[in-house]
């Protein structure tokens, strides 16, 4: 059974924060270096952490360690905000945070929300995947010519109201350099082979 004793020295593992009353140049500069250096210090205190263990609360009726770690990205995201408020508003009113609730939130996604996405872009044929030993291994299901010819596609027809014509005259102006001929020959004959009909 775990005494009252016990659980204060589990809740407050170094002690209760002591606020300090006053600040020199020289604190507030040991501060923003603390806040500085603590994602580094977080990350490297759960690397390789397994799911099990990230989801093992740290004391009895506890939050997790991964809901630790999200607590303190909150934390920071809340206080920045507050810290840009106060340098830009008159007067700006001290917004609270429901700690609990915002740590109850599945910010980070599980093993089996990972494993959905990927089918989810297997069947639109954005990846594919091979089965290697004991795991699956997942890769690109278009080629890097698919891939690249695809995008200018959508450039093309975002940007240049779906006109390879505006889009070659706008990269041909935005090079100071003259082509060179084997580029002019090149694109020559692009020209004349898209004009007969061909695609490549």
């Amino acid at each position: 059974m775990t005494t009252s004793v016990d659980m204060a020295a589990l809740q407050y593992p170094i002690g209760k924060r002591a606020p300090r009353t006053a600040y020199s140049s020289e604190s507030r500069s040991v501060v923003i270096g603390d806040i500085a250096a603590l994602p580094a210090k977080v990350r490297q205190a759960v690397a390789g952490l397994t799911d099990i263990q990230l989801d093992t609360p740290y004391r009895p009726d506890g939050w997790t360690v991964r809901q630790v770690v999200h607590h303190l990205a909150d934390a920071h995201v809340i206080l920045y905000t507050r810290a840009k408020i106060a340098l830009t508003e008159d007067n700006p009113p001290v917004k609270i945070w429901e700690e609990i609730p915002w740590a109850e939130l599945p910010d980070a996604p599980s093993p089996s929300s990972v494993r959905k996405l990927l089918d989810i872009m297997i069947d639109r044929r954005l990846l594919a995947r091979e089965y290697d030993g004991p795991r699956f291994v997942y890769f690109p299901a278009a080629t890097p010519e698919d891939a690249s010819r695809s995008a200018l596609k959508q450039l093309v027809r975002t940007f240049f109201d779906n006109s390879p014509g505006s889009a070659a005259a706008a990269l041909l102006g935005m090079d100071a350099e003259p082509i060179s001929d084997e580029e002019y020959k090149r694109l020559s004959a692009l020209l004349k082979r898209r004009r007969e009909g061909g695609t490549r």
